[in-house]
Formats: C-alpha cells, sequence, structure tokens
C-alpha cells in the first residue's frame, strides 16, 4: 500500500495558498465519476476531519445522457460510503451530440452546459462553491494548448467567480501530479466509471497530443511537468514583449 501523505500535503497546500475553503463553506464536488473527482471527494474528506475550519461537502453527478453512460456504481458508493449527493439528469446529449452545428465543437459545448448544470444545483443546495477535480497537469497541458492554439500565455486559476458571482470554483488538486492520482484511485478501488463519450477517441484531439508530447519529453527528464508548472507563477515581465507589461522595454523603444 502506497504512502498518500504527498497528497494530502499538496492539496492542503493549495487550499491554504489560495485560501479555497473557509468556515461555513458547502462545497458542491463536482462527481464526474473519473479517477480524478473520485480522488478529490475522498481527499476533501480526509482532509475535513482534521482542517482548523468547519466546512461541508456535497456530491453532485451530472447525467449527460450518454447511451451506456450509467451512474448507478456512482450512487452505490456514495451512498455506502455515507456522502449526501444528487444525480442530475441532464440533455447535453441530445442538445450538443445530435446539434450538426455543435458537435463540431463538443467537448467546449458539453463542458459549457456541464458547468451550467453545477450552478444551478449549487444554487438549489445551498453551495457557496464548487470544487473541480483539474490537476496539475492540467494546468501545464492549458497553457500550452493557450500558446499554441491562440497565441496567448494563460491557464486555468485555482479559483475564481462563477459568472453569476453567487458561487467561487476552486480546484484543490491544482498541486497534484496526474499520475499520483492514477496510483490512488487504483489502491482505493474508486468505481471509475466511463464516461461514455460519442467523442470519447476524436475529440480534443490537440489536448491529447500535448499530453503524449509532455510525456515523452518526462520520460528523458522527470523535472519538466513540475518546472513548467512553476512557471506558471514565476512570471518575468522584462523579458516579454508585451508592452503593457514590459516597462522596461517600452521605455527604451520610446526613448529619444
Amino acid at each position: 500500500m502506497s504512502d498518500f501523505k504527498d497528497i494530502y500535503r499538496k492539496t492542503g497546500s493549495a487550499i491554504k495558498d489560495y485560501n479555497m475553503i473557509e468556515e461555513g463553506d458547502k462545497i458542491l464536488v463536482a462527481l464526474s465519476g473519473g479517477k480524478d473527482s473520485f480522488t478529490m471527494l475522498d481527499i476533501l474528506r480526509g482532509l475535513q476531519k482534521r482542517a482548523p475550519v468547519k466546512f461541508s461537502l456535497f456530491a453532485c453527478t451530472v447525467h449527460p445522457g450518454f447511451p451506456g453512460f450509467s451512474t448507478d456504481k456512482i450512487a452505490l458508493w456514495l451512498t455506502e460510503n455515507n456522502y449526501d449527493f444528487h444525480v442530475e439528469e441532464s440533455n447535453i446529449y441530445q442538445s450538443v451530440f445530435q446539434d450538426k452545428e455543435k458537435i463540431s465543437d463538443g467537448c467546449f459545448y458539453c463542458a459549457r452546459q456541464r458547468r451550467s448544470v453545477l450552478y444551478r444545483q449549487a444554487d438549489s443546495y445551498g453551495c457557496n462553491k464548487i470544487a473541480m477535480g483539474h490537476h496539475r497537469d492540467d494546468f501545464i497541458e492549458t497553457v500550452l494548448l493557450s500558446m499554441m492554439y491562440n497565441g496567448k500565455i494563460e491557464t486555468m486559476l485555482p479559483v475564481f467567480e462563477a459568472g453569476s458571482k453567487k458561487f467561487k470554483i476552486i480546484r484543490p488538486l491544482i498541486y497534484v501530479e496526474e499520475d499520483r492520482i492514477k496510483v490512488y484511485a487504483r489502491e482505493k478501488s474508486f468505481p471509475v466509471t466511463c464516461c461514455a463519450c460519442p467523442l470519447c477517441n476524436t475529440g480534443n484531439l490537440r489536448r491529447k497530443k500535448v499530453k503524449k508530447m509532455l510525456s515523452e519529453f518526462a520520460k528523458n527528464d522527470p523535472k519538466i511537468k513540475g518546472c513548467l508548472f512553476r512557471s506558471l507563477s514565476n512570471y518575468n515581465a522584462e523579458y516579454m514583449l508585451d508592452l503593457r507589461y514590459n516597462n522596461v522595454l517600452k521605455e527604451l523603444i520610446e526613448d529619444k
């Protein structure tokens, strides 16, 4: 059995560094049924027992309506482990994947609609925060995708307000590596459930390519992902071309 103190420590550090959880919070945990969200829920419960503040957890699974997707094992596990939870049926499959225009960018529309459903459920159940299971690798991949395909240096945020400003979205696993999550989920025997997404093997190919590229680099230098992640909070404006932030360069070229 592996020692998972590092995952608890890193999650606790992220919560502290970004003030993710406060006294009296009721947190809706977005439980997709994948390894990441199961790990997040389990770790948050573990931290809940020894946290200096009191907070409650409420698990919510959105059923997208995909043929072949079942929430039965998820609901059974949540019941057996005494979680407060709700499974919300949605029409994502019909409204996104049977729409000729939306299906061309199915991942985007699916994610947006899932968020909308989660916001409604958080409001309905009196939750003030929503926890998402994005991990360190997700942040790294996102900044590379943004640079390569959008021409911007940006990534996800560990904490942000939803559009309505009713809720804060938190990502407690920001410091945790995906490989550690895989081991944790396997040893904990979570009932990880296939998403049954119609685009599972074809959707978001850009992210899959970036993930593969990073894995290839990491084979020869395991420190690469860590360095990439640290760079997200180690911005050096004096060596960037954006004149909105590089005042040294701006003054130099404006000097007459």
